[in-house]
């Protein structure tokens, strides 16, 4: 029992310093930049260069592994993506920290795929379902102790690369027993996601609109939360409790899309996220922390659905041969949404730093809202 569950507890622990390093670094370079007088615009077009990785990454991924094998590939990026983080202590410059941010983007993104591949070739198909949901779930703790984390050491810790390193350190392990192949990854075919988007445009920008949401969130809800009077520590755990709503949210919403219609579902969640980011727009001046605390956690919560519900009714609309495909254009549009959120965001809290970032999120909810209450 337990060498079939090492492979599995090995792909698991991918995922999770996947979350750990992205969710430690992305707010702690933000943090950095704005004591340092950056604006929110800068701070967003530098944070998009995780999204540009990120995109560059995902259709080169099979490749890589067809070139190099998977165990060889994942040992590779583990080696690059601690010296890519360990090169953002050589400077205090933002600028110097361009490339280092590009290269661990490119390689902790690899890995994750490599782990989401690994769970899926390995999980008989009785417990896919079980694993994958086990899966999602310590990815998202993951992407909540990183913040809390951060809110113990302050983002100008001198303990803040090396710790970032020391979050790869699980992929170290999972290198030693990854096999040398796990069969052919599929490839993402540009004009083919295009095809698949004007077949089911409304499913597919469900990952689009979680891009920016999750992205926006990391990035500037230290930064909102500060322009708010609210203390480094608590605006930095704001994103540790985003993340506990999609964690606690995540099951109980998979378990709606599998008995109501997608559909009406996702408008209904949709709704109460662009109220939600009115509320917070308007009042987070005015709450307590532990309110604001209980209402990002539902306020994440709500948006899991954008994943889980937009998924699962993806799947529900294409073949049966098509599934692998679908998933993969579905995380590549995911990615679009990394790449096009810290900009949007960047302009928005800098035209009015208390709201503008929830007033820019609540703006694309509402967007989508609406092509989810128009007719087919």
């Amino acid at each position: 029992m337990i060498p079939v569950l090492l492979p599995i507890f090995a792909a698991i622990l991918c995922a999770t310093s996947f979350g750990l390093t992205i969710s430690l670094l992305m707010p702690a370079l933000t943090l950095r930049m704005e004591a340092l007088g950056y604006s929110g615009a800068a701070i967003g077009l530098h944070g998009a260069i995780a999204g540009v990785a990120s995109l560059i990454i995902a259709p080169l991924t099979p490749w890589l592994v067809k070139r190099f094998g998977f165990a060889r590939l994942l040992r590779m990026m583990l080696f690059f993506g601690g010296i890519s983080i360990a090169s953002i202590a050589l400077s205090d410059d933002p600028i110097a920290w361009l490339l280092p941010r590009f290269g661990f983007s490119l390689c902790v993104t690899c890995i994750f795929a490599l782990s989401e591949s690994w769970i899926n070739t390995i999980t008989p198909q009785h417990q896919r379902g079980l694993m994958i949901g086990i899966y999602a779930a310590t990815l998202s703790l993951g992407f909540a102790a990183g913040p809390a984390i951060l809110a113990s050491i302050s983002a100008q810790s001198a303990w803040l690369v090396p710790i970032a390193v020391a979050c790869l350190a699980p992929v170290l392990l999972a290198a030693c027993i990854a096999p040398r192949d796990i069969g052919a990854m599929h490839s993402i075919n540009v004009r083919a996601l295009v095809a698949v988007f004007k077949r089911v445009p409304v499913p597919l920008a469900a990952a689009l609109t979680f891009g920016i949401f999750e992205t926006s969130a990391f990035t500037f809800m230290p930064l909102w939360g500060l322009a708010n009077h609210i203390s480094v520590a608590d605006s930095t755990l704001l994103i540790t409790m985003l993340n506990l709503g999609i964690v606690l949210f995540q099951l109980p919403l998979g378990l709606l899309a599998g008995r109501l219609p997608p559909r009406p579902l996702l408008a209904a969640v949709v709704g109460l996220i662009v109220v939600f980011s009115g509320v917070l727009a308007i009042y987070a001046a005015h709450m307590s922390i532990w309110v604001l605390y209980a209402v990002v956690l539902v306020w994440g919560g709500l948006a899991a659905a954008l994943y889980t519900v937009g998924l699962v009714w993806l799947m529900a609309l294409v073949a049966p041969s098509e599934i692998v495909q679908a998933n993969s254009y579905f995380v590549w549009m995911y990615t679009i949404g990394m790449v096009l959120a810290p900009q949007l965001m960047g302009l928005m809290h800098d035209v009015a730093p208390q709201m503008g970032v929830m007033l820019g999120i609540g703006s694309v909810l509402l967007l989508y809202f609406i092509a989810l209450i128009r007719k087919s």
